[in-house]
């Protein structure tokens, strides 16, 4: 009998394909001279989990990361922001360690949002995995202006 156990990476978002940041939330009730530094975006309408299934590989570069970067463009000073939690839930085996707790600047640059999966998986569906909310980080010199911006957020799991 011959058993062959293949290197293996799924991912799943489970959440709105379309999330909508608004500002206006932050300034309700702003007093004159007051700092606009964050808004977040809350609820079940914003709540995005990562669902992954990995099964290790027997090289040298056999873990696994999830990458977040972004396309599209906000004004200077304006950031958009990734909240990133660690596996909860149904996980079990090497689910990885959510690197980004709390406020990682989303780029277009791929940044590790987790990292060190090895053979595991998170279980399906809401609250399981990785839970990601996002924000808005507002720079004091920021150029910001009224309007409508739409970026893309990708995520991608790969060899590390």
């Amino acid at each position: 009998m011959r058993i062959e156990i293949p290197e293996l990476g799924i991912l799943n978002i489970i959440g709105p394909q379309h999330l909508d940041i608004n500002l206006s939330q932050c300034l309700e009730g702003l007093a004159p001279g007051q700092n606009v530094v964050y808004s977040i975006c809350e609820g079940k309408e914003c709540e995005v989990w990562l669902n992954y299934t990995s099964i290790k590989g027997s090289g040298p570069n056999s873990l696994k990361a999830i990458t977040i970067e972004m396309q599209g463009n906000l004004p200077n000073g304006i950031h958009l922001i990734a909240n990133v939690n660690k596996p909860v839930g149904q996980s079990t085996g090497a689910t990885g360690t959510s690197l980004a707790t709390e406020g990682l600047h989303i780029t277009p640059t791929p940044q590790n949002v987790t990292e060190g999966i090895g053979t595991g998986w998170t279980g399906v569906g809401v609250g399981n995995g990785v839970f990601v909310n996002y924000g808005l980080g507002i720079h004091p010199d920021a150029e910001a202006m009224e309007g409508n911006y739409a970026v893309d957020i990708t995520y991608t799991m790969k060899n590390i």
